[in-house]
C-alpha cells in the first residue's frame, strides 16, 4: 500500500514538475505596435466579436454626403480586426449638373449605398486608448433621378454599379469595459465609374465610430472580473 502511494505522489510531482516547465517555456502571446513588441496578458482572448456603428462624412464640397453604416466582424490577438461592413445615406445628395447622362441636366439627386470587407490594424493601445488604421473595399451602388431643363418631373436612372475604397485612421477613447467612441480621417476613391456620379462621394472624409461589446457586456453580469478589463 505504501508503495502504491508513493508511486502515486511521484507521479502527482512529476506532473507537476511538467506543467510548470510548459508554463515557463510558453510566453505569453506579443504583438507590435508602434511603441514595441507587447505581451497581451492573460485577461485578452484570442478571438472576440466586433460590433461597430460607423458614420462618415465628405469634408470638402458641397454635396454634403453624410453614409452612415455599420461593421460587423471577428477581432483577433487585440489589434487585428475584420470582417463585413454595410453602409447608406440617410438622405440624397444633389447636385446641378450630370453631364454623363446629358448636358441639358438642371438637378440631380444621388444616393449611395454599399457593403465592404474592412481590415483594421491596432497601432496602439492602453487601457483608456486605442488608434487604429483602416482600409475598406467596397462593392455597391449610385441610385437617383435627374431633372432635364424645361420638363416637370424627375427621371429616375439606372442604378451605377461602383467599388469604393477607403483608407482612414481612428482614435478611439473607452468610455468603458463595453463601449468605446472614436474619430478619425480618412479618404474614399472609387476604382472604376463616370467621375460625374462618384465626385459628390470621394475625397477627404470625417469619421466617427461607436464600438459596443455586446458579448462583453453580456458576459460581465455573471462574471465580474471583465469589468475592470479594457
Amino acid at each position: 500500500m505504501s508503495r502504491y502511494a508513493i508511486g502515486v505522489l511521484i507521479c502527482l510531482m512529476a506532473n507537476g514538475v511538467l506543467a510548470q516547465i510548459k508554463t515557463i517555456s510558453t510566453p505569453l502571446d506579443t504583438v507590435w505596435t508602434i511603441t514595441g513588441w507587447r505581451e497581451l496578458g492573460h485577461q485578452y482572448t484570442r478571438w472576440k466579436t466586433d460590433f461597430l456603428l460607423d458614420a462618415r462624412q465628405t469634408i470638402i464640397g458641397e454635396s454634403n454626403a453624410r453614409i452612415g453604416g455599420l461593421r460587423i466582424g471577428l477581432e483577433n490577438r487585440r489589434v487585428h480586426r475584420f470582417g463585413l461592413g454595410f453602409y447608406g445615406m440617410d438622405k440624397v445628395v444633389r447636385v446641378g449638373e450630370l453631364n454623363a447622362i446629358s448636358g441639358n441636366i438642371d438637378q440631380a439627386d444621388m444616393r449611395l449605398s454599399y457593403t465592404s470587407l474592412f481590415y483594421e490594424r491596432v497601432l496602439f493601445f492602453n487601457r483608456r486608448f486605442e488608434w487604429s488604421a483602416t482600409a475598406h473595399l467596397g462593392r455597391g451602388k449610385i441610385r437617383g433621378s435627374y431633372h432635364i431643363i424645361g420638363t416637370n418631373s424627375m427621371i429616375d436612372f439606372d442604378p451605377i454599379r461602383v467599388y469604393p475604397v477607403e483608407f482612414s485612421s481612428t482614435g478611439y477613447y473607452n468610455f468603458t469595459y463595453w463601449m468605446s467612441f472614436g474619430v478619425g480621417l480618412g479618404y474614399r476613391t472609387f476604382t472604376t465609374a463616370p467621375n460625374d456620379f462618384v465626385e459628390p462621394f470621394k475625397g477627404p472624409i470625417a469619421v466617427a465610430r461607436l464600438r459596443i461589446k455586446v458579448l462583453k457586456l453580456v458576459r460581465s453580469i455573471w462574471n465580474k472580473d471583465l469589468r475592470i478589463q479594457y
